[in-house]
């Protein structure tokens, strides 16, 4: 296969998947995500965001007096969602 044929199939597939992305978001669908069951560990909690993070994110250190270290079900309860960096899981422990 030519490398014009690889890129033209590749754009081919890119097209049909953002047609499917669009069309699942036009119907309200949300994408599949893997259960992985969480132990009910401890995560960083910003407050004023309302986002808990891994103990070990990086974004954790920008966090100052806003950020209270509580269990995920006690930072989920309250209404935070989980960082997008580092989905609110340690992944050692996922």
């Amino acid at each position: 296969m030519t490398r014009n044929a690889r890129l033209r199939r590749l754009l081919e597939f890119s097209v049909a998947g953002m047609l499917v992305l669009s069309l699942a978001a036009a119907l309200g669908l949300k994408p599949a995500v893997l259960a992985v069951p969480v132990v009910d560990q401890a995560v960083v909690l910003n407050i004023r965001a309302m986002i808990y993070h891994c103990p070990a994110c990086v974004l954790v250190r920008n966090c100052g007096s806003d950020c209270v270290t509580v269990d995920i079900s006690e930072a989920r309860r309250r209404g935070a969602r989980p960082c997008l960096t580092c989905g609110g899981i340690c992944l050692a422990r996922r």
